[in-house]
């Protein structure tokens, strides 16, 4: 876990101690560190090196959870690596767009 925090540093923006993140909540008086790194094209570049999967993002082999904000902190990609869970938070416009790529399944679009 170590190795890849070291290998995304020179993409780190900030370090902030949480009680949750997307999709998680930890127990009462228990705290984790978020670390919160700019997206380009060389910060994918290495996240894609460092793991084959989205689901490898789990503890103790890479930092848990991978997620993605949009600019305005909302969030845009939520994972929960253990169960093999990952949710899009996309707008009418975002899953509009997602359906002109064929490609891409999407199983189940909830709206609130």
């Amino acid at each position: 876990m170590l190795d890849a925090i070291d290998q995304l540093r020179p993409y780190e923006n900030e370090v902030r101690e949480v009680t949750e993140w997307p999709g998680t909540r930890l127990m009462p008086g228990r705290t984790a560190q978020l670390h919160v790194y700019r997206v380009d094209a060389a910060s994918i570049a290495e996240l894609k090196r460092i793991a084959t999967g989205l689901f490898n993002w789990r503890n103790y082999a890479l930092p848990d959870d991978l997620c993605f904000y949009r600019a305005d902190g909302t969030v845009l990609l939520e994972t929960i690596a253990s169960e093999d869970a990952a949710a899009l938070h996309l707008s009418e416009q975002e899953l509009s767009d997602l359906a002109m790529f064929p490609a891409i399944s999407v199983r189940r679009a909830l709206r609130n």
